[in-house]
């Protein structure tokens, strides 16, 4: 599913750099296998939680990010996917985004 999909890239990417600080930080520390694969689970975790967040930003007003940037960027991020879920009306609109057609933006930052 898209869903899954992207909870596959958030993992690989904020996930696994997440996942690689918390790693070498245990492995420095001494910890034992099983507290240093624990520590990867916990970055990775992290990651996708951060990514959740980041992705909201991305049609936060009070943001500093340009406003749905990773649309305008022809990304489909957690935000997007659950705005076309709940409203799949907006699935066309979104499509137009995605092709760098920005003559009419389907919401407002408000929305």
């Amino acid at each position: 599913s898209t869903f899954s999909n992207l909870t596959m890239v958030a993992e690989k990417k904020t996930g696994a750099l997440l996942a690689w600080c918390c790693t070498s930080t245990a492995k420095l520390s001494g910890l034992n296998e099983e507290q240093i694969n624990k520590s990867e689970l916990i970055g990775k975790k992290l990651g996708v939680a951060f990514q959740l967040i980041d992705d909201n930003l991305d049609y936060s007003p009070k943001s500093e990010k340009d406003f749905a940037k990773d649309l305008k960027s022809g990304l489909i991020n957690f935000t997007t996917l659950e705005l076309i879920t709940l409203f799949p009306e907006r699935l066309y609109p979104v499509h137009q985004l995605r092709k760098k057609d920005f003559s009419h933006t389907p919401w407002s930052e408000e929305e």
